[in-house]
């Protein structure tokens, strides 16, 4: 059953894609027939006329001439003398009439509002007159029983049908109006007798009844088209819906009710095509039938009401189907809007009325139910674009509503991916046929189609997850092939654009790049956790917690190598849409990447540094990043936008990279070792380091490229290796385990020392530097200068509280207290003039202003903290080394006062 529908679903798709081929045609009718009603240009003249018969064509008023003496013996020449040549000119066109000024609205005479009221507005008052009167003449001789209950039906009759005579003599005679009147209150009475035979007499059947009822009806629409009346139309349409109500007794006859309705909205169709003016009686008619059909719905009762029921609506819409069918092939309408609401309502009530009759007696028919509605609108389209009076508002109304029921078809014959399949296939067709046959406006179709299967693919249950499923095999699977039948439809739909154009045509080529570019880097990630999941579950514990570790890189390592390739494929192309994806890609990849960092390695027994997957996965997703960084380094507006989060992506997953490979390098000394020791505040030591030279290389990068996030994230990264080591490398942690000279704190810091070195040059050297880099140099040697007095105060400190924490006995801790700070204060001290020293040297000012804040911090000290705490013996040290120092300081200011007082010149000038 699914395939034959299938089959058909291809059929209607085939109506469906005769439309744009049709509409092609038309229009270069359209264009041949308003070149030839265009006015023709006049025919040019072969020969040129000369100058003055050229002058007297356009005469224009000359100048005055000067009065001249006339010659003697000159003979003037009178006009008729010699007559002039004929010229050849050529027809000019007349010129077009001024347009007349609109005429003033004429008011009504007093006379025009006399014949109004008397002569038409008490017409229509006595109508009504008569036929109460009729009725309360016939209710009384009833009450007194004057007349039997037949003789009462038949005065009725012959009284409805004397008024009906009556009204066509006067309308022989020119009483138009007076004629109407007798007409409107003829059948009213006819109607009055009808309905008073069944319902108060019982003399006729039901049946008989509604036989007399739709005569009186046909009688009706009759003498509407004879008198040209519209009163007497809706006269008729209020009589003919009235009667299934005048005629009930409570007991429901579906087949009876809607063959009737079915009756009389085809002779009120028929009325509305060939009066077109009486539009009016289109959404009286609608309102009336489908409000009937809606209270019998609330009363049905049993499967073969829904049958009936069912039949009706089919047969309702199509005859309202049918009527918009036959008036849009017309002339513009004046009220197409009403016409296009009428049209989807009938479509939609008509849809769901049938589905909510059928769908639990025969499910498994409403696929073909479906479709064949859809063919109806597809054949519909085709019929329509073939008319020679073509109007093109319902166009749109057509493809949607024939798409919308092909794909509601789809969706209820086939379940799970066998939709997705059926999608696939129908997007293809429509995109050959309408590269070969139909044109833009099926491609379009195809491009609905297409966003709707996708959202239906990824709406499904088992679109995400997979590997629970018994049996299912990784890529080799139906989603795996749902997936790409999607993508392979919307790249032919891509492939076989028409080669017309419209504009939409550019927003609809982006969406289905969208679609099967995004479909790709969906099935990628599912794909790749699926696989991992299955493997770990059938793996042994360890392999199956490292299975599912290796989840979050491979999915960060395969989005961003999707993006760098589709960066690839677009890199010469302008393919917005595509260079968006790449780019969100990229960054998701990095995302994934740097935050799995971040979890730890899982098993942590099976860490090998650098030689693991995910620094590799890290690596390459780097590399991806620094493609599309530099694939998008010349592209403009937001591509180029998008390098500086490129740049940042690579530098965060660079930094997360880095942090987790030291961290489980340490973590596995830790686990292995006997005690800790001093390998937390080894680990703390060597992220210093290694974040500053991974700053410094960041850094250099930038300076390479003169691009502003490598050169912000290589500071960034720098400050913070020099804060851990300047915050951390005062202390030695456990300080027992503390070694002088021989310890990582002195590795780390020397390192950290000669890439902030290395990295002050880079940006004092380098030519092309941003402006705001000029302070990046002298801010480096403070922070230089500063790491480097941590580790020599770190050094000091740390030999002396060491040998505290294992002081001998004969040696007294007091002592010792009073030789490290003396050796702090002489260590600053003569940090501080060496710094002066190279400040002067080198005509460092920044250097030198810091030994100055670095001398005022060592005469703090020994003022307040020796001079409170240390014996008289170390104060007289520490005050005469501080003299002495201070001495040279001075000197030195006095020896090099030229090179300092030059220095500051210069730094005035610039």
């Amino acid at each position: 059953m699914e395939l034959f529908v299938f089959f058909l679903l291809i059929a209607v798709v085939y109506l469906l894609v005769k439309v744009n081929g049709h509409t092609t045609k038309i229009r270069e009718l359209e264009v041949r027939v308003s070149l030839l009603a265009a006015p023709s240009q006049p025919a040019r003249e072969t020969t040129q006329a000369p100058e003055p018969a050229r002058a007297a064509d356009h005469p224009s008023p000359p100048p005055p001439p000067a009065p001249q003496p006339e010659p003697i013996g000159s003979v003037t020449p009178t006009s008729s003398s010699s007559p002039s040549p004929a010229v050849a000119t050529p027809m000019t066109p007349p010129p077009p009439p001024p347009t007349p000024p609109p005429a003033p609205k004429k008011q009504r005479t007093s006379q025009e509002w006399e014949w109004l009221i008397g002569g038409k507005l008490l017409n229509r008052i006595a109508a009504v007159a008569l036929v109460l009167g009729v009725s309360f003449f016939l209710k009384y001789a009833i009450d007194r029983n004057w007349i039997s209950e037949w003789m009462q039906v038949g005065i009725g009759l012959a009284a409805g049908s004397a008024l009906l005579i009556g009204a066509s003599r006067m309308q022989k005679k020119g009483f138009q109006i007076f004629s109407q009147g007798l007409v409107g209150a003829g059948i009213a009475i006819l109607y009055i007798s009808v309905y008073a035979s069944f319902n108060f007499y019982n003399l006729v059947s039901q049946p008989v009844a509604f036989a007399m009822m739709g005569a009186v009806t046909i009688v009706t629409f009759t003498q509407a088209f004879r008198y040209d009346s519209l009163a007497v139309s809706l006269l008729g349409w209020a009589g003919g819906f009235a009667t299934p109500f005048l005629l009930s007794r409570g007991e429901a006859n579906a087949a009876g009710l809607f063959g009737y309705i079915a009756l009389l909205d085809a002779g009120l169709l028929a009325v509305i095509a060939v009066r077109k003016k009486w539009w009016v009686l289109l959404p009286l008619a609608f309102a009336a039938t489908y409000g009937i059909f809606a209270l019998w719905l609330d009363s049905r009762s049993g499967q073969d009401d829904d049958i009936t029921g069912a039949i009706a609506v089919t047969v309702f819409w199509l005859l309202f189907h049918g009527i918009d069918l036959l008036r849009s092939m017309r002339e513009r309408s004046t009220v197409w809007v009403l016409e296009r609401s009428i049209a989807v309502m009938n479509g939609v009530f008509f849809y769901f009325a049938f589905y909510f009759l059928l769908d639990d007696h025969c499910h498994a028919w409403m696929g073909l139910f479906t479709l064949v509605a859809a063919g109806i609108y597809a054949g519909s389209l085709v019929m329509f674009t073939r008319s020679t009076t073509l109007r093109r508002d319902p166009i749109a109304w057509y493809a949607i509503a024939a798409l919308a029921l092909l794909i509601c078809a789809t969706e209820i014959q086939f379940d799970g991916f066998a939709t997705t399949y059926a999608f696939a296939i129908e997007v293809a067709v429509l995109a050959f046929i309408a590269r070969w046959r139909a044109g833009d406006l099926v491609w379009g179709a195809a491009t609905v189609l297409a966003i709707w299967a996708a959202f239906s693919l990824l709406f499904q249950d088992r679109a995400w997850i997979m590997f629970t499923v018994t049996g299912t095999i990784p890529v080799l699977n139906e989603r795996t092939l749902a997936f790409v039948m999607l993508i392979g439809a919307a790249a032919s739909a891509l492939f076989l654009t028409p080669g017309t154009a419209r504009a939409w045509t550019p927003l609809a080529r982006g969406t289905l790049h969208a679609i099967w570019a995004g479909l790709l880097g969906i099935l990628l990630p599912v794909e790749i956790t699926d696989a991992l999941r299955t493997a770990a579950d059938r793996a042994e514990h360890l392999a199956g917690r490292h299975l599912r570790y290796l989840i979050g890189p491979s999915i960060g390592l395969a989005w961003a190598a999707y993006g760098a390739l589709l960066a690839f494929l677009t890199r010469d192309r302008k393919l917005i849409v595509l260079q968006i994806l790449a780019a969100f890609l990229g960054i998701l990849g990095a995302l994934v990447t740097a935050s799995w960092n971040a979890a730890g390695f899982t098993p942590p027994e099976w860490f090998t540094v650098i030689l693991n997957f995910h620094f590799a996965a890290s690596v390459l997703t780097i590399a991806a990043l620094v493609w599309l960084s530099r694939t998008y380094a010349a592209a403009d507006g937001i591509m180029r936008a998008a390098t500086h989060v490129f740049a940042a992506a690579w530098i965060v997953v660079g930094f997360a990279t880095l942090t987790a490979e030291i961290v489980e390098l340490y973590g596995q000394f830790i686990r292995f070792a006997d005690h800790e020791g001093a390998l937390p505040f080894a680990r703390l030591m060597v992220l210093a380091a290694a974040w500053t030279v991974y700053g410094g290389l960041v850094f250099f990068t930038g300076t390479r490229q003169v691009r502003t996030v490598p050169l912000i994230g290589g500071l960034v990264l720098i400050v913070a290796g020099w804060t851990t080591a300047l915050m951390r490398g005062i202390t030695f942690e456990p300080i027992l385990d503390f070694t002088p000279i021989l310890n990582i704190r002195l590795g780390a810091i020397l390192v950290t020392l000669a890439a902030l070195v290395v990295i002050r040059m880079l940006a004092s050297r380098h030519v092309s530097a941003p402006e705001w880099m000029r302070p990046a140099a002298p801010v480096l040697r403070i922070m230089t200068a500063l790491l480097l007095l941590t580790l020599v105060t770190g050094e000091i400190r740390d030999y002396f509280e060491k040998a505290i924490a294992l002081h001998d006995p004969s040696v007294a801790e007091r002592e010792l207290e009073n030789i490290k700070q003396l050796m702090l204060s002489g260590a600053w001290l003569a940090f501080s003039i060496s710094l002066m020293a190279y400040g002067i040297g080198g005509r460092e000012r920044t250097l030198r202003m810091l030994a100055i804040v670095l001398f005022g911090v060592a005469i703090l000290k020994i003022f307040i903290y020796d001079l409170s705490f240390l014996e008289t013996l170390y104060r007289i040290f520490s005050f005469i080394g501080l003299g002495l120092i201070l001495l040279v300081v001075s000197y030195l200011y006095q020896r090099f006062r030229d090179v300092i007082l030059g220095d500051e010149k210069s730094a005035q000038e610039g």
